[in-house]
């Protein structure tokens, strides 16, 4: 996974700006990676937006899968799926939801989200374990 953040390093995105963006896509599909993931905004991170559905279009456009980071709070999951989409009714080649796969710091939070919108199908569990008996049960010390 390619993974992508705005900043003034020689591996950072400098520019997010159609062609800046498909720049590092082009790195990206030259160096073989399957997948890009974008930093999205919203707390704790604050990271800035690079996941906007202009940009997954230009992923999806390159063959490659977007797998987005990091989901931290209900809200962006909301977001990213579609709830909001971003002011659009549809229609048009940005359809949500705006992600192929996502990364999480928050495991129970997502999978709850996805249990909520009907993404987990049978024979998927649709109880949520708490995490902390799963590390329990798996013998981890406390």
């Amino acid at each position: 996974c390619f993974l992508l953040w705005k900043g003034t390093g020689a591996t950072d995105l400098t520019y997010d700006d159609p062609q800046g963006y498909a720049s590092f896509i082009n790195l990206a599909v030259k160096y073989k990676a399957h997948f890009i993931g974008p930093c999205i905004a919203g707390a704790p991170n604050n990271y800035p937006e690079l996941n906007y559905p202009w940009q997954h279009n230009l992923i999806h456009r390159a063959k490659m899968k977007n797998h987005p980071y990091s989901f931290d709070t209900y809200d962006q999951m909301a977001k990213y799926f579609g709830q909001y989409n971003w002011g659009s009714d549809g229609g048009s080649r940005y359809e949500a939801p705006y992600l192929d796969a996502f990364f999480t710091n928050h495991t129970d939070m997502s999978l709850q989200y996805m249990v909520d919108f009907g993404y987990r199908k049978s024979p998927a569990p649709t109880e949520i374990p708490d995490a902390r008996e799963v590390l329990d049960n798996l013998g981890y010390e406390k």
